[in-house]
This record gives C-alpha cells, structure tokens and sequence, in this order.
C-alpha cells in the first residue's frame, strides 16, 4: 500500500510523507467521508430530524380531523 510506504519512508522530525502520497492512495475510499464533511452545518441534523416531523405533521392532522393518507 503507498500510503503504509509513505508514512514508513519518513523519519521523525526530518522529513513528513506529502500530502499527495497520503491522499492519492487513500482518495477512493474515503470520498463518501470527505463528501459528508463538505456539508454545510446543520444538514445532517435536519436530515435526521426531517422524517419525525413529517410523522408530527401527520399525527396532528389526524388529530384534528383531517383524514390524510400517509402515500
């Protein structure tokens, strides 16, 4: 793996592995991460939060009368 070779080839305090040698290697399988950080603050949350206030909606249609379907 290039990215253990990287990190294996630097000596403490002499030299660092690139930025590039790191990021190449390790670009594939951390884009779902990397995509998820570049969201701005706050969407996750209202992801999370957007289905139980649907079902509050509904619930409190149903309460008043209202004869929604859930489809």
């Amino acid at each position: 793996d290039r990215a253990v070779q990287a990190i294996g080839s630097a000596t403490p305090t002499t030299t660092a592995p690139t930025e590039t040698a790191l990021y190449v290697p390790l670009s594939p399988e951390g884009a779902a991460i990397r995509d998820q950080l570049r969201r701005p603050a706050g969407t996750y949350a209202r992801d999370i939060l957007s289905r139980p206030l649907v079902d509050l909606s509904w619930v409190s249609s149903r309460l008043e009368g209202n004869t929604y379907s859930p489809t």
